[in-house]
């Protein structure tokens, strides 16, 4: 039984089932949610780049208030809040592995 390296599910057909090439987009008519693209804890984490881990993504829905939408959350609001951690003066925790610009115009 092997599991993905990034966010510990199960791998099938030797692939991550998180690992979409794209999120689905939100059909809701309520316009706060609409076409927002959305996702488990586990595919913001694959979107989102190589040092995001499961438990980063969860505290962020903890702390920052993460909106969250029949147990999913939405991508913008999770690159918003990374985009804000890979900014911040004080640099605490662990350091960045990637690219901050890039990270951030994605």
């Amino acid at each position: 039984m092997t599991r993905c390296p990034r966010c510990g599910l199960r791998l099938t057909a030797g692939r991550c089932p998180a690992d979409l090439p794209e999120l689905p987009r939100c059909t809701d008519p309520d316009p706060r949610y609409y076409g927002r693209e959305y996702g488990t804890v586990q595919q913001l984490v694959h979107r989102l780049g190589a040092d995001v881990t499961v438990g980063m993504v969860r505290q962020w829905r903890k702390r920052k208030g993460l909106g969250n939408h029949d147990g999913l959350s939405f991508l913008d609001e999770a690159q918003t809040i990374e985009g804000d951690i890979r900014r911040r003066k004080d640099r605490r925790g662990r350091p960045r592995r990637v690219d901050v610009g890039a990270a951030v115009a994605a």
